[in-house]
């Protein structure tokens, strides 16, 4: 982030005039505060924003969905830095039909991706038979020391284990999500999600590159 190219707003959207000082290395600016009693004074909310050059998303290859959340049963934010990890190994829990999960180990993973954490396939070996929904997300849901849980399309028992090689590397990456509680990919409620319209409700749009829809 550059932070010689932020903008600054009040509560209720109004800009400050904050100018940056290459002298001091710092912005400098004056903040007005209300009186709320004796030697007292009220508190001012203060947001911040990077300002950036426009770009044509479309040029660019970015897909955007636009759509609207209505924080009814709460909002679930998760980031994950951890944007290429490569995958030593994968392996079924058990030989179990009635199963379908794998443990992936790599490199400090229970650590980059602990219990609850997102990620997907950034590259995948051509050998390794389960995994194959593009851009699915995958959720951890268990731990062990350099290994992670998750729940994958092919059962224990016809899982074949994979070993990386040196000739091709499976890599994830985490993301950044945000769960909508209570809505699940089969309800009504959620697929009211797609269909939300601007001009039927006069509230702000939000537009997101990632959703994790969770069940509270």
């Amino acid at each position: 982030m550059n932070t010689q190219s932020l903008v600054f707003f009040d509560k209720n959207g109004n800009s400050l005039n904050f100018d940056w000082s290459i002298n001091q290395n710092c912005y400098t600016g004056e903040l007005l505060f209300e009186e709320n009693g004796s030697d007292t004074f009220k508190t001012l909310t203060l947001y911040t924003f990077e300002e950036v050059d426009p770009f044509d998303f479309q040029l660019s290859g970015l897909n955007l969905d636009k759509f609207q959340l209505f924080n009814e049963h709460g909002f679930d934010f998760r980031t994950n830095p951890n944007t290429y990890s490569i995958v030593d190994s994968i392996e079924a829990v058990n030989d179990n039909i009635n199963f379908y999960s794998k443990w992936i180990s790599g490199k400090n993973f229970d650590k980059l991706y602990p219990i609850g954490s997102e990620f997907t396939f950034i590259s995948k070996d051509s050998s390794i038979l389960d995994f194959n929904i593009n851009n699915k997300i995958y959720n951890v849901i268990s731990t062990k020391p350099g290994a992670i849980m998750v729940l994958s399309q092919i059962n224990n028992k016809d899982f074949t284990k994979y070993i990386s090689s040196t000739s091709s590397i499976t890599a994830i990456g985490g993301i950044n999500a945000i769960g909508v509680k209570d809505y699940l990919i089969n309800s009504k409620q959620y697929k009211k999600i797609k269909y939300f319209m601007v001009s039927f409700f006069p509230i702000v749009s939000i537009f997101l590159l990632t959703i994790k829809t969770l069940k509270s």
